[in-house]
């Protein structure tokens, strides 16, 4: 007496072998490395599709996901340029930093951050701001 696993199958399920190493959690299941299994080819992960093979012909992987909604477009990305800015450090007329903006605070303000360690010559400062803008 021969006995056909085929029979037993659901319409469109397919057997696979899974061929990594660990173990699969799927469908209340734990799949070992080596063990056959069936499932319908859009049940599982795509995470784990690269260590199962389909014992049963070829798979057309199908997200049923992908089914029901069209992909949204890639939203564009638009570059900010940063600004710099010279400011005196202090009171001194002598010494400066070099600044930018790195957003907003809650009352709407600019929150600044000092791009220099220490407080340069105006000339050296204009070199600074002149290097960061190339």
């Amino acid at each position: 007496m021969e006995r056909t696993k085929q029979n037993d199958m659901e319409e469109g399920k397919t057997r696979f072998k899974k061929i990594g190493g660990g173990t699969l959690r799927f469908s209340g299941k734990i799949i070992k490395p080596g063990q056959v299994f069936t499932a319908f080819p859009s049940e599982i992960p795509k995470s784990f599709r690269d260590l199962v093979i389909a014992l049963d012909g070829d798979v057309a992987w199908t997200d049923k996901a992908k089914e029901n909604k069209a992909e949204p477009p890639a939203p564009a990305i638009v570059a900010k340029k940063t600004t710099y800015i010279l400011q005196p450090h202090g009171k001194s007329a002598l010494w400066y930093d070099v600044v930018t903006e790195i957003g907003k605070d809650d009352k709407g303000e600019p929150i600044l951050k000092v791009l220099n360690d220490k407080s340069l010559k105006k000339e050296v400062a204009e070199k600074l701001i002149e290097d960061l803008s190339k």
